[in-house]
Formats: structure tokens, C-alpha cells, sequence
């Protein structure tokens, strides 16, 4: 997965404002509030944003997905947000996210529609590009279309090159990369964590330094003035934090089965929590710092083993299954898992990957 500069939004995010908004649970939405004032001793008007970290409902509030509704099948749980935090997360990164998470269902035709520096060979074994144009504009170049076989055209494209360099077979090679900018998959990925920890444990995520940590960080993105932030400046810090499980899974995830993993090191601290969602038939993780910190594991010495495991997580650990029975209730296994993680070859390195964690 590339890094590559953020491109125009995409058809998702295009059509977002034509998504329906789905109504709140008022019952809910009066529960974050006591939970809100339970925790600081301070009266909770309207809602207490867990991503701006301030009171208010902006353009209004909505029920939305935690994972973004777009991924083809994934499990549907939602959270109150403000709608002008969630737009702003939908029409900037979390169509590259729905894309990286869809892919791996794509068919040819598929990814032909998605894949950037097409390039078709005909006749006389030289590749020439192919390029979209704007319905507007007029490209001096031929017009081809690829056909699927029942004969429906799947793709048009201009191509570079005069028709008759073609050849006449009428049977062509096209080659394609699909480019998605890594740092907005992170960055759709932490807001997805982030959430489903607000869903699982409320304001006591959301407030702890840990959770203050992610907030922030998807906050400051939020409020970055530009028009399409770039993702490399607000998320490079948790390169290391995401990663895919191709050919294993668990059976369960997060948001289904209110369970997590939980990262121990050899010292028997735990430093981290990993989010387990599953996704078109892969498991994908996201691990963030851990909250569960005491006066002998202070924040600021979890948070140094937790950037430790983000450089190498092949570090020695052991990671345990969580289960989150009720507000301040959390089974641990009593079995380690046999995993072991290591650097995760699909999500390369990148620019800005050693930039400091706030």
C-alpha cells in the first residue's frame, strides 16, 4: 500500500450528504450524558463529543457506523457522533479505507474502476497509457472499451496511441496498480477503534490518557482548515498500529462479541488494546495504548512500551482475549494466545513514520 497524495474525494464521498441519516436513541444519548456527568462531577447539556472533546451538537447528531458502512460486510454497530465530525471523516480518508478493506473482494472489473497508471498493450507489444477524461474535455486520443464476456462494456478509457497500433485481434492486456494512501487507513482505522472503545466503555475511554491520546489526534485532523488534510501529518505517529490478518481470524470481534485483545509485556504490564473487527472475511486490528493505567504503571511508561511495540512488534509479549461483560467489568482469558506478530509486509513503511506520538 502506497503513500501517495490524498487525490480528489471519491464517489462515496461525493455522494455522502445523500446518505440518510439515521435518527438517535434518546435513551442512549441521555445514558452517555450521565455517564459523562458520573465521571467529571460536571452537568452534560447536549453531548460531550469524543473527538473534538468539547460540548455541543455541531450540524446535529446521528447514529453512525463505526466501521464505515461502505465495506461490503462488515458488522453494522453504530455510536452517537456529530454529523459534521462524521461528514468530515467520510469525505476525506475513510473512502481509501473502504477501498483497502474491499479490495479483496474486487473482481478484475472492479479493480480496473479503482486502479490509478492503466496501461494497454495491443499488437505491437508496447504498453501505452489509458487515461479517464472529464465528461467535459476532449482528449485528442481514441476511445476504447473493455468488454466483459457477455459482451457489456465494464470500462472506457482514452488510450494514448493510434487505434491501428493496436492490432486488429481486439484482445488486449491491461495493467494497473491500486494506489491507497496509507496514513488515511490508519487514520480511518483509529477512528473506527476509537469509537468502538467509546461504544464499550463510554466517557472512561474517551477521558483516559490513552483515549485523550487517539481523541486528540483524530480531533486535530477534524479541525485541520484545509480542505483535504493530509493524513501523513495527523497519523504517521501509529504507523505500526494496524495490521491484517490474511489467513487466520478469530471467529469473533469487537463490536459483535464485546471482546478484546490485550497486550502484556515481558515485564507483566499491560500496554496495549487491540480491536479485532472483522471485514469481508479478514480479521483487522488496531491497537492503541492501554487505559488501564495504576500509580505502579504509570501512562507515561505504558505509552513508552506501547511506541516500543509500534517499532517492533515482534517485541516479546503475550496478548490475551478480553471480554467486556458491563461498565468497569473486563474477563481476561486465562490462556495466552499463540500469536506473534511481526511487521506487517502489506503495510509498508512510509514518509513521516517516525514522527514523535504527541
Amino acid at each position: 500500500m502506497d503513500d501517495v497524495q490524498v487525490p480528489e474525494p471519491l464517489d462515496q464521498a461525493r455522494n455522502y450528504a445523500k446518505i440518510k441519516v439515521m435518527a438517535i436513541d434518546t435513551t442512549k444519548l441521555e445514558s452517555l450524558r450521565a455517564d459523562y456527568k458520573a465521571l467529571t462531577q460536571e452537568p452534560c447539556p447536549e453531548f460531550f463529543c469524543p473527538v473534538r472533546y468539547e460540548h455541543g451538537v455541531g450540524d446535529g447528531l446521528m447514529n453512525g457506523h463505526i466501521l464505515p458502512s461502505g465495506i461490503k460486510d462488515a458488522t453494522r454497530t453504530t455510536v452517537i457522533q456529530r454529523a459534521d465530525v462524521d461528514s468530515r471523516f467520510g469525505g476525506t480518508i475513510e473512502p481509501h479505507l473502504i477501498d483497502f478493506i474491499n479490495s479483496v473482494t474486487f473482481d478484475k472489473w472492479e479493480f480496473l474502476d479503482k486502479a490509478k497508471d492503466l496501461a494497454v498493450t495491443g499488437g505491437d507489444g508496447k504498453p501505452a497509457t489509458l487515461f479517464h477524461a472529464s465528461p467535459k474535455s476532449q482528449p485528442p486520443f481514441p476511445k476504447i472499451g473493455l468488454k466483459k464476456d457477455d459482451g457489456t462494456t465494464a470500462v472506457s478509457a482514452f488510450v494514448r496511441k493510434p487505434l491501428a497500433e493496436l492490432g486488429t485481434s481486439g484482445v488486449l492486456k491491461v495493467e494497473g496498480a491500486l494506489k491507497i494512501p496509507k496514513f488515511a487507513v490508519i487514520g480511518g482505522m483509529l477512528k473506527a477503534a476509537h469509537l468502538a472503545l467509546f461504544h464499550l466503555f463510554g466517557y472512561a475511554w474517551v477521558l483516559s490518557p490513552a483515549g485523550r491520546l487517539i481523541g486528540e489526534s483524530l480531533g486535530r485532523f477534524v479541525r485541520d482548515p484545509a480542505k483535504r488534510p493530509d493524513p501523513v501529518t495527523h497519523f504517521a505517529a501509529f504507523d505500526g498500529a494496524f495490521r491484517v490478518l490474511w489467513k487466520v481470524g478469530f471467529g469473533w470481534d469487537s463490536l459483535s462479541d464485546r471482546r478484546l485483545l490485550i497486550h502484556i509485556d515481558s515485564s507483566g504490564m499491560g500496554f496495549g488494546i487491540s480491536c479485532v473487527f472483522a471485514a469481508n472475511g479478514k480479521w483487522l486490528l488496531l491497537t492503541v495504548p492501554s487505559f488501564w493505567a495504576s500509580s505502579t504503571e504509570p501512562f507515561d511508561h505504558m505509552l513508552d512500551v506501547y511506541k516500543g511495540y509500534l517499532a517492533n512488534p515482534g517485541m516479546k509479549q503475550v496478548v490475551y482475549v478480553a471480554e467486556v461483560e458491563g461498565p468497569g467489568r473486563v474477563a481476561i482469558s486465562d490462556k495466552p494466545l499463540p500469536l506473534q506478530f511481526v511487521p506487517n509486509p502489506i503495510i509498508t513503511d512510509g514518509a513521516g513514520s517516525s514522527t514523535p506520538i504527541p
